[in-house]
């Protein structure tokens, strides 16, 4: 049997030091996140402080892991990181090609489920939101139907009781004057937090300030604006894993462009989000282009996290089932 839970125990246990409780800004053990992830600035398995005394700390992977692979509904799988539930977040990782996940460290070349626009327009600030209001009613962004058409076509039917109710973080919260200042914006610029924390502070987050931002199917836990319960990654949680600039050895690189549910800024008549380059680092476009990919996000149940059957390996990925099929 193999999960992250277990394994972060029996590795805690024996004093792995790859799996390391992160600190804060520069004065952390061994991670920098000005820098990519590399052999000696966080890869591995590691702690989100201010967790660490939590029921359920973040557990998050990073860098050039190799044991973090899913074969799951059909498709494969990364694991990102642990829910505040206990539940592993996971991130489309394409179909089994000769019964493997993949040929390596990195994401399939196949782990899109297509390019698409963020969203139908461009010129308001309201076009970042994975859904707006469209004179009165909530309307789902281009990107949000995307996702909601794939999820109900390949997971809703049979694997839908697998899937935990979780967060997607659409952080609209905006930069204040003196952030703005120092960014070189004006003060009628609109930028969003998320701006801030990659140039000013370094240092990335998985809180979500705002309940509007919230983005989940119960109002309990969140705005309760979803139909299903999928998203995308969030600019700070493909940051946590590694991604910076160019270069990147990351096990979320698949060579392509591809969309996280983040809002950038609102400059210049531009709704812009961010998003992640062929290369490796980060990119932000506007919302309407329509190059970048798709990769749905689920969360599984924390009854979940424990598999019957693999190591994580991409020739030998966690799963339920005995073995995964050729194609």
């Amino acid at each position: 049997n193999g999960s992250l839970v277990s394994d972060v125990d029996e590795y805690n246990e024996a004093n792995d030091p790859d799996i390391e409780l992160i600190g804060v800004g520069n004065s952390i053990q061994g991670i920098n996140f000005k820098e990519n992830a590399s052999d000696t600035n966080g890869k591995g398995l590691y702690i989100r402080s201010g967790t660490e005394n939590n029921i359920n700390p973040i557990y998050y992977y990073r860098g050039a892991v190799e044991n973090n692979n899913v074969y799951f509904a059909n498709y494969c799988w990364k694991i990102v990181r642990t829910t505040e539930t206990g539940g592993l977040k996971m991130i489309y990782n394409g179909a089994p090609t000769s019964g493997t996940c993949g040929s390596g460290i990195e994401s399939q070349a196949n782990s899109t489920i297509g390019n698409s626009a963020f969203n139908i327009n461009y010129n308001d600030a309201k076009y970042v939101g994975y859904t707006y209001d469209n004179n009165g009613q909530e309307t789902d962004s281009t990107i949000k139907g995307v996702i909601d058409t794939w999820y109900q076509t390949n997971i809703l039917t049979n694997f839908d009781s697998f899937i935990e109710d979780t967060v997607y973080c659409n952080d609209r919260e905006e930069a204040s004057s003196s952030e703005l200042a120092e960014l070189n914006y004006s003060n009628d610029s609109i930028v969003y937090k998320s701006r801030v924390r990659y140039y000013l502070t370094g240092i990335p987050s998985l809180d979500c300030t705002n309940n509007a931002d919230k983005y989940t199917k119960s109002s309990s836990i969140g705005n309760g604006k979803l139909q299903y319960p999928v998203g995308l990654l969030t600019m700070d949680e493909i940051w946590l894993a590694g991604r910076i600039t160019s270069g990147t050895n990351n096990y979320l690189n698949n060579n392509s462009l591809w969309w996280s549910l983040s809002p950038d800024c609102f400059v210049d008549g531009d709704a812009v989000v961010w998003s992640v380059n062929h290369v490796g680092g980060f990119s932000s476009h506007k919302v309407t282009y329509s190059g970048p990919g798709a990769r749905p996000v689920i969360s599984l149940k924390p009854e979940y996290n424990t598999f019957e059957y693999g190591n994580g390996t991409v020739s030998n990925p966690y799963r339920f089932v005995e073995t995964v099929p050729s194609s």
